[in-house]
């Protein structure tokens, strides 16, 4: 086969390759014959939100029981989930903070 051939080969595969990879995110992809014109839509971003109901916690807190004096539980991490603790008795806490930064 000549050397337009294989050329021709290559970049069809890719092209079924990354349409493949893309499938999901592609709306349309329109090619046209003769002088070789193509397009591509996608779907726009996904609107971000620093709420994000569906998204699980990377830390639970839940059914501890803190009873008696001075007893605490604290977390420095974010996205945590605090629910279902009892705290009985004299300052007990439990403190939700953010990350540590990482030693180097």
């Amino acid at each position: 086969m000549s050397e337009r051939v294989w050329i021709f080969l290559i970049v069809a595969t890719a092209v079924v390759v990354v349409v493949f990879l893309l499938r999901k995110q592609l709306k349309t992809l329109l090619f046209k014959g003769g002088g070789i014109e193509a397009g591509l839509d996608t779907h726009g971003p996904l609107a971000s939100t620093d709420a994000t109901p569906n998204r699980q916690a990377s830390v639970n807190i839940s059914g501890n029981k803190l009873i008696g004096k001075r007893q605490g539980i604290e977390v420095t991490r974010t996205d945590v989930n605090v629910s279902d603790n009892k705290l009985k008795g004299e300052d007990q806490e439990i403190i939700v903070g953010p990350d540590n930064p990482q030693p180097h």
